[in-house]
């Protein structure tokens, strides 16, 4: 999978996989979200933003707060709890920063 193409990585419950989103599709793998954050620590653009998401922020094209989602720059949204925002909101601004 080219790591420019994935948006973001999600864990499914039901299915017990972690789903790899990507423009072309989405691609399961076993591996459990600890070892999926380990292997996309490699590259500075993914951050692990709750429990089960990991969102490459290059690819995200609006953050809503209000309504507690992300939309990437290919149209699609995800929700978002408010707790999990909200902190990497302050990650956000940490990067922006530079601190």
């Amino acid at each position: 999978i080219d790591i420019e193409k994935v948006y973001h990585v999600y864990y499914d419950r039901i299915l017990r996989k972690s789903v790899i989103a990507t423009g072309i599709g989405e691609f399961y793998s076993k591996k459990n979200m600890s070892e999926m954050e380990e292997l996309f620590s490699n590259y500075e653009s993914f951050a692990r933003i709750d429990r089960g998401t990991i969102v490459n922020t290059d690819r995200i094209a609006e953050i809503d707060y209000r309504n507690e989602f992300i939309r990437f720059d290919n149209a699609k949204k995800i929700g978002v709890g408010s707790k999990s925002l909200k902190s990497f909101r302050k990650d956000i601004y940490l990067w922006e920063d530079g601190s």
